[in-house]
Formats: structure tokens, C-alpha cells, sequence
């Protein structure tokens, strides 16, 4: 008897915890997201725009990426508007990126409107040298001329 009720008690047990991540958590509600790089002295040439993804589904960067976004990256008073590359990578080439400029970037959708703003800062400056350079990872020190607000 004791076999049976622990055998029950398994199977209940065991009926009643599932395994896999195939549940429903809910209704799935896509995110906007906004990826980019400004690189000093280089064109703006890879804005990405697009939306989270269920856990459980694949899919590719293209294919969640938005290519109908309104993507506007502004500098000192001016809007340059950066065109669809594809799979929601948006380039502007002409626009060159400075250092020391604040950029506010707005990317509209038919899902919301994404901002992110940014200051891209003074790239370090080596302050001495030897006749060679080394380094020791444990006590490795970066510094550069300017300030910045964070890290």
C-alpha cells in the first residue's frame, strides 16, 4: 500500500511540475529597441531599429529589425535624417561624427518613438612613453585629456 501512494504521490507530482519552457507566460508584447555606435571621425553608417522576440520563437536580426522607421540623429541645431540600409540598419554617410558633440537620436515607428541622446567623448591620448611600450593587465592605467560624466 505504501508503494501505491507513494507511486501516486510521484505521479501527481510529477504531472503537476512542468519541464519544458513551453508555457504560456501571457500575451507577448513586443519592445522597441535602438542599437548604435558613433565612431569619432567616421560616418554614421549602423543604426539599428527593432523589437524583442518571444522566447521560445527564432528568428534573424532582419527579421525583427524595422525598416519603416523615421530616424533622425541631431547635432548642434541641424537633423540628419539617416535612410533604411535594410533590415532595420539605417546610415546617414555624409554625417561625420565629432568629439565632444551631444547627439539626440529619435527613431519613429508605427509601434512608439525610441530617443537615446549621447556626448561622444575625447578619445585617450598616450601622456608618456620609453623607448617601448608594455603593459601589465593588473595595473593598467587609461587616462585622457577632457571630462566625462560617467565610467
Amino acid at each position: 500500500m505504501k508503494r501505491l501512494i507513494l507511486l501516486t504521490c510521484f505521479v501527481l507530482i510529477s504531472a503537476s511540475c512542468s519541464t519544458t519552457p513551453t508555457d504560456s507566460l501571457g500575451e507577448f508584447t513586443p519592445t522597441l529597441y535602438l542599437e548604435g555606435y558613433l565612431i569619432a571621425g567616421q560616418p554614421v553608417d549602423n543604426v539599428y531599429v527593432g523589437t524583442t522576440t518571444p522566447l521560445l520563437e527564432t528568428f534573424t536580426r532582419e527579421e525583427v529589425g524595422l525598416p519603416d522607421a523615421t530616424v533622425v540623429l541631431s547635432v548642434d541645431g541641424t537633423d540628419w535624417v539617416l535612410t533604411s540600409v535594410g533590415g532595420g540598419h539605417y546610415a546617414n554617410p555624409k554625417m561625420t561624427i565629432e568629439v565632444g558633440k551631444m547627439y539626440a537620436l529619435r527613431a519613429e515607428t508605427t509601434l512608439g518613438t525610441l530617443t537615446a541622446s549621447t556626448v561622444v567623448p575625447v578619445p585617450p591620448a598616450l601622456t608618456s612613453t620609453g623607448s617601448s611600450v608594455s603593459a601589465d593587465l593588473s595595473s593598467l592605467e587609461v587616462s585622457w585629456l577632457g571630462e566625462t560624466e560617467a565610467g
